[in-house]
């Protein structure tokens, strides 16, 4: 048997790459991901491209298999749908004007099996899929439309699953307790864990906190939070390990220091101005491996917008530059964002295309990867589901 989920608040799909990894470590393909929730649609479509083997230069074969035949198709399924540029602003369908961004729009939502904008969803609609497990993020803007969609839901999940900002929640303290409040009255028991992604073989320092809301009939392998918060690092640890006693190759493997992506990194050359020279001055220079080895191999969180400060860091680079007009530094690339945050080159080569074609910006793809869960870390967390359900299966089995 599968355990069927439903991401809310999806993203680029950090949770569907974690499955996957999830599901090679216990040998069993034990997660499905039946539906999505994400409005965003430049997530959308790179979730698309990076998860489903979605191909733009193919659209008509899309088209065909989703029966979207013509362009009154595509804008009919579109008229149904609400729409974001950022994830956090409303935009009319009516914006949109070139019809391939239509196209790709319209079949990358149904590829995704994409519900589009939880504040539209309706219990009912969640209750058919026969869930088993919900994933989200504690977004404080939608926790209301979200509270209000459990509420609705006949068939509730016995799991429940949410990454939430460290900060998010200090700030919302009242709003998160009654959060808590509320899936216990609905029937489940609620532990947090703060985890940070260093101790997953994670060369980035990300603090997150995790939500587990569990059914209360389930039997659990752990009796408090600090037992929980020892069941996940324990997870961690032998990657923490091998990170430990090669920084170096760890470090090497994300960051290009010798350019050898000549153009990416070019296109991420820092310009002469006095607020770029204070950029520079005061982040780390990710090209002292001497200073990395004292840092243990370790770099700060990765934000969503890398030519403010505070950033990762910035990195050497001699090509022939205009040195009147640049600085021999450059950002980091939107390559290195993503595999800092434990995405593959192969993850950003399948998003390559659609740069090429402008219908994708640097500036998108690095708030994107910004708000994404660091791979590792979150793999581990959301994996202590897979060991509940084991237990308890375990138990029926034996009766």
């Amino acid at each position: 048997m599968k355990l069927k989920v439903f991401d809310a608040f999806a993203g680029i799909g950090s949770i569907n790459t974690a499955i996957n990894q999830i599901n090679k470590d216990y040998k069993e393909n034990i997660l499905d991901i039946l539906a999505i929730s994400e409005w965003d649609i430049n997530a959308n479509i790179a979730y698309a491209l990076i998860h489903s083997k979605y191909n733009i230069f193919k659209l008509s074969k899309y088209q065909h298999k989703l029966k979207l035949n013509s362009m009154s198709e595509v804008n009919k399924l579109l008229e149904t749908k609400s729409f974001s540029y950022d994830g956090k602003t409303s935009i009319a369908n009516s914006m949109f004007k070139n019809d391939l961004l239509k196209k790709i729009i319209a079949t990358s939502f149904l590829v995704n099996s994409n519900y589009g904008d939880i504040r539209k969803l309706k219990g009912d609609m969640l209750d058919t899929l026969h869930l088993d497990v919900i994933t989200y993020n504690f977004i404080p803007e939608v926790m209301n439309d979200f509270k209000e969609l459990l509420s609705q839901m006949k068939n509730r999940p016995k799991y429940l699953f949410a990454e939430a900002l460290p900060n998010l929640i200090s700030k919302n303290k009242t709003l998160f307790l009654e959060w808590i409040e509320f899936l216990n009255q609905l029937g489940y028991v609620v532990f947090t864990s703060s985890q940070n992604s260093k101790n997953h073989g994670s060369i980035q320092k990300k603090q997150r906190t995790y939500i587990y809301a569990f059914d209360k009939s389930l039997k659990l392998p752990f009796e408090n939070e600090k037992e929980l918060d020892k069941l996940i690092l324990a997870k961690g640890y032998s990657l923490m390990l091998e990170r430990l006693k090669s920084p170096l190759s760890h470090y090497q493997s994300v960051f290009d220091l010798n350019n050898n992506y000549k153009e990416e990194a070019l296109s991420c050359v820092i310009a002469k101005t006095e607020s770029r020279a204070n950029l520079i001055k005061n982040n780390p220079d990710l090209s002292n491996t001497d200073q990395m080895i004292i840092n243990n191999g370790l770099v700060e969180t990765l934000t969503t917008k890398q030519d403010r400060s505070p950033n990762v860091g910035t990195i050497s680079i001699k090509y022939n530059l205009n040195k009147k007009d640049f600085y021999e530094r450059r950002l980091i690339t939107v390559r290195e964002a993503f595999k800092l945050n434990g995405f593959t080159d192969s993850d950003y080569a399948k998003l390559i295309p659609l740069l090429d074609l402008d219908l994708l910006s640097k500036t998108t793809l690095y708030r994107l990867i910004g708000n994404a869960s660091e791979i590792k870390m979150l793999t581990n967390s959301l994996s202590v589901i897979v060991d509940i359900y084991n237990i308890n299966k375990k138990e029926v089995n034996e009766k």
